[in-house]
Parts: structure tokens; sequence; C-alpha cells
């Protein structure tokens, strides 16, 4: 009798976990039906408004409604409703350029509203391009919304400068133009700091990051990589650092500490003190010398005189 009521529990428990699961699937679904009918529906409204032939004729290419769907349930899995809600407010600012990226990058997507709204539209459409994508993916969480938007400001290269120098290629993306950072990028240099030891690459490019925050107008080349990397040592260990130096380019300047500076200070104007007493010494020796040696030969002079009149 306890065995059957035992098993009329667990059979009611398990039951009763099916159901709430099943209303539970039932509410989100309803909850992604009404979201991407709701992009839909503005899509349709663009169209009407505007006279957009272009945009009704994409969106049917796309699937239509079904297809929207697909995605944002695609979306619901990876993100929940938050990211539904997201992706909603990315479609009615960028249109369907959010729903093709979150078809092929749910998660990265949402990151574009991270990114300043001018930059966003071409934030999408990098996502579109594989290469591009599994490197954000590569990515933490930090570095990848700041990647996404360097990408949009620097087409093909701004993923890759951040993805090789890290928070140092995020503030050469910010501060330099497309140009530059192509030359940063192939760089021997920037190879050889992406291949550094993880501790190692780190502090080095943390260095780099504050030169480029601290000389925003100066653009960090090659010549200036290979400063930070021929003297990463005396850098990590707090004993230089690199400064513009007068002819306008990176110079590497090391540095002392308080007492060695200041002992520096104290012999710059004790050792001419020192030289000229050790000269006057000099010179008083060499002069009582000579005195001695003259009188000396004149009293040696006058005794022999004086030996030969005797004689």
């Amino acid at each position: 009798m306890r065995c059957f009521r035992s098993w009329i529990v667990l059979l009611s428990a398990t039951l009763l976990i099916a159901v709430s699961t099943s209303v539970a699937h039932a509410q989100e679904g309803a909850f992604v039906r009404a979201a991407a009918k709701e992009a839909a529906e503005f899509f349709a409204g663009q169209v009407e408004r505007q006279g957009a032939k272009t945009m009704a004729t994409e969106l049917a290419e796309f699937g239509g409604e079904t297809a929207v769907r697909e995605v944002f349930e695609q979306v619901a899995k990876e993100s929940g409703e938050a990211g539904v809600k997201q992706l909603v407010q990315l479609s009615k600012s960028y249109g369907l350029d959010a729903i093709r990226a979150a078809k092929v990058a749910p998660r990265l997507t949402l990151l574009a509203e991270r990114v300043s709204p001018e930059l966003a539209p071409s934030a999408l459409r990098v996502l579109l391009r594989s290469e591009e994508r599994a490197a954000l993916d590569r990515m933490g969480s930090e570095l990848a919304p700041a990647a996404l938007e360097a990408a949009a400001r620097h087409p093909g290269v701004g993923v890759q400068v951040v993805d090789e120098l890290g928070v140092a290629g995020l503030q050469a993306s910010r501060r330099y133009e497309t140009d530059a950072v192509i030359q940063l990028v192939k760089s021997t240099e920037a190879k050889t700091i992406a291949a550094l030891p993880a501790a190692a690459k780190t502090g080095l490019l943390k260095r780099v990051a504050q030169f480029i925050e601290q000389h925003p107008k100066t653009v960090l080349g090659a010549a200036g990589l290979g400063l930070f990397i021929r003297y990463k040592d005396e850098l990590l260990g707090d004993k230089g650092e690199i400064v513009i130096g007068p002819d306008g380019l990176p110079t590497y300047v090391p540095k002392t500490g308080i007492i060695e500076r200041s002992s520096n200070r104290i012999l710059e104007w004790l050792l001419p003190i020192v030289a000229a007493i050790i000269g006057l010494w000099g010179a008083n020796r060499l002069f009582w010398a000579w005195r001695w040696s003259k009188v000396s030969y004149a009293a040696k002079a006058a005794g022999l005189g004086t030996s030969r009149d005797q004689g």
C-alpha cells in the first residue's frame, strides 16, 4: 500500500513538472511568436509608408515572417527573453541587417547594441563574414563589443588588430586611420607580440596601450612596436619607458630610482671639484719635485766645486 502511494506521489510530481514545463515552453513560444510578428509587421509598415519595394523584396527573399520567427526562436534558445527583446529593438533600428546577422550569429548580434549607432549597421554586416565572426567568437566578453566596433571602423583589419594586440589594438583602432592599422597588423613585430607568453603579452600590451593613449597623434608603427619588444623586460620591470623624441619618433628612455637619480645629480657637481682637487694636488707634487730636484742639483754642484778647490 505504501509503495502504491509512493508511486502515485512520484507520478503526480512528474506530471506536475511536465505540465509546468509545457506551460513555460508554451508561454515562451507565444512570446517569441509575438516578437517575430512585431518585427515582421514593422518591416511591412516601413514598406507601406516608404514604398520601399527593395525591403519588400529582401523580406520575401529572406523567407518572410516564418524565417524571421525561426531566427527569434534561435535567439531565445541562446539568450532568452532578454535577447529576443534586444533583437526586436535592433530590428526596428537597423532593419533586416539585424535579422540576417542573428541568423548566423545570434549571440554576437546582440553586441551591436553596445556599438555606437553610426557604426552599428556596418558592425552587423561584419557578422556575415565568417572569418571575422570566428575571431569575435574566440574573444572574451570584454573585448568582443569593442572589436566589433573596430571591425566596423576598419573593415577587414579591425577584428584582427584587436585579436592580435588586445587592448593596445583596441586603442589603435580608435586613434589611427585604417591605413595605419593595416600597416600595424602586417608588421612582424605585431606577430611577435601575439606569440609572447600570456603574462608577458598582457603586461606589454598595457604599456603599448598607455603609450597610444598618451600620444594619440603619434602613429605607433613597426619601429615603435620593435622598441617595446626590444626593451620589454626593462619596461615590465618599470625600468624605462617609450617616449616621443625631439624628432617626433618613439624613443626608449631608461628610468632610474630616486637614490640613483640623486646620486647622479651629486656626481654631476662633485666630480669636477674632485678632479680639480686631484689636479691641484698633482701640480703641487710636480712643483715641489721640480724644486727639490733643482735644489739637489745646486747642492751637488756646489759640493763638487768645493772638493776641486781643496785639491
